[in-house]
């Protein structure tokens, strides 16, 4: 089946459920700018996600349960990750989410057990609100060894 994906230029986004449950392994983007909701939910093989630089929202369950995912390196053009995008992403054991975020949505990195270090802009759902919720609102990660680095803003 498919494994590796190279997107051109002109794809802008990935619609809802492109590739859930695919054998995907790699995926390239060039001007993604909307990852929608379950787009790569359950890419269990999924290792390497390329080019997230231009993203600008992550919506819900999107890489939700990519158990082989290690690492994702999110840009400074990200604005919003919603309700569980990177679920059950066990292979993480670092994330840094960028200054650029704005709005978080629940349990983000929910069942992420292997996180041990993690950066934040802010701990809540909406950094510009006065709704601030505790750490574990929005990783809910029960394994993380060190929580490292917040950038309150």
């Amino acid at each position: 089946g498919l494994q590796e994906v190279e997107l051109p230029f002109s794809t802008t986004g990935i619609s809802a459920k492109a590739f859930k449950n695919s054998g995907l392994r790699s995926i390239t983007f060039t001007n993604v700018l909307n990852v929608s909701k379950n787009a790569f939910e359950g890419c269990i093989n999924l290792v390497n996600v390329v080019g997230l630089d231009k993203v600008e929202v992550i919506d819900k369950y999107a890489f939700s349960g990519c158990m082989e995912l290690q690492e994702i390196n999110l840009g400074d053009s990200l604005k919003e990750i919603k309700t569980k995008a990177f679920e059950g992403c066990y292979s993480l054991t670092s994330v840094s989410v960028p200054t650029s975020v704005e709005k978080m949505g629940r349990r983000v990195f929910e069942s992420c057990d292997n996180i041990n270090s993690i950066s934040l802009p802010f701990i809540g759902r909406d950094r510009d609100k006065s709704k601030w919720y505790s750490l574990d609102y929005t990783i809910d990660c029960k394994e993380a060894s060190s929580i490292l680095n917040y950038s309150f803003i």
